[in-house]
């Protein structure tokens, strides 16, 4: 297992999903005991390149060999289906983790709450940050600026500013990609007063502007 584990593992950093892939499955097919470490390495492989099909394979191999999933597997798997904005699986994924019993943290929901700005909706990535905040897992820049995102996206933009807001009273850090959504969301929205508001607010901040700051 080792042997098979290492290599799947140098197949993961160095961008080689399929072979990682191949490996995995000549490892299967000889019935060499497995490990969740070998399963999430071809499985983040897959993810890296995109391929949530093929980590999705992976998975229901994993399950079928009654390798236990856990946190990675789960992480694993939402960023292959963020990356390939295939919001649906990503849902379907926080649901399984229940299932298996397996610990949410802020890796998974952002990578679903990502995966829900990329396909477009708002709804379902601001019912995982509602989710999110009401659990114990930790909200960090990422989830609000994914989230900010996905509301300036769907025309949201006074929820927008609410995010922007409770940013703050959480004192959790401000980047530049939540405020460039926040008045991007104004400007979509004719809410000029509001952008200008925000602009001068990244002027005191310690925020980096840069070009699409000004643009927006």
């Amino acid at each position: 297992v080792i042997s098979y584990g290492a290599t799947i593992s140098a197949c993961e950093k160095g961008a080689q999903p399929g072979k990682a892939l191949q490996l995995l499955t000549k490892m299967v097919q000889g019935k060499v005991e497995s490990s969740a470490v070998c399963f999430n390495a071809a499985i983040t492989a897959c993810a890296k390149a995109g391929e949530w099909e093929n980590a999705l394979q992976i998975f229901t191999v994993m399950e079928a060999d009654k390798v236990r999933a856990d946190a990675i597997s789960f992480n694993a798997m939402t960023s292959a289906c963020e990356k390939s904005r295939v919001w649906e699986r990503a849902l379907e994924l926080i649901s399984g983790m229940a299932d298996w019993k397996v610990e949410f943290d802020t890796m998974t929901f952002n990578a679903a709450i990502s995966a829900c700005e990329k396909g477009g909706r708002w709804d379902k990535a601001f019912q995982l940050f509602t989710a999110m905040g009401q659990s114990e897992v930790e909200l960090d820049t990422i989830s609000f600026s994914a989230v900010i995102s996905a509301c300036e996206r769907g025309l949201q933009w006074e929820k927008a500013l609410q995010l922007l807001s409770e940013m703050e009273r959480r004192t959790v850090e401000c980047s530049t990609i939540s405020f460039n959504s926040a008045i991007s969301g104004c400007e979509k929205a004719l809410a000029w007063e509001k952008a200008l508001q925000l602009f001068s607010l990244t002027m005191r901040s310690e925020v980096q502007l840069h070009t699409i700051t000004f643009n927006a």
